[in-house]
């Protein structure tokens, strides 16, 4: 989510400069959250000692999330 994501929200309405910002942030943690939990199954070990078995596309899941994040 962007600033325009939020303007299409709001509509004809104005969204205060301090809710723009409670909102981007607030998506901003949720997106670090979302990429640590990838992360913590990229580097997972399985209970036979292996690597979890999706590492790879969770690593991947955490980059995308994070790129999110740039636009």
């Amino acid at each position: 989510m962007n600033l325009s994501d939020i303007q299409r929200l709001a509509g004809h309405r104005v969204a205060p400069a301090w809710v723009v910002k409670l909102v981007l942030e607030s998506v901003q943690e949720e997106r670090a959250a979302n990429a640590a939990l990838c992360d913590k199954y990229a580097t997972a070990i399985g209970i036979d000692g292996k690597p979890y078995i999706r590492s790879q596309e969770c690593a991947l899941a955490g980059a995308a999330i994070r790129a999110r994040g740039m636009e």
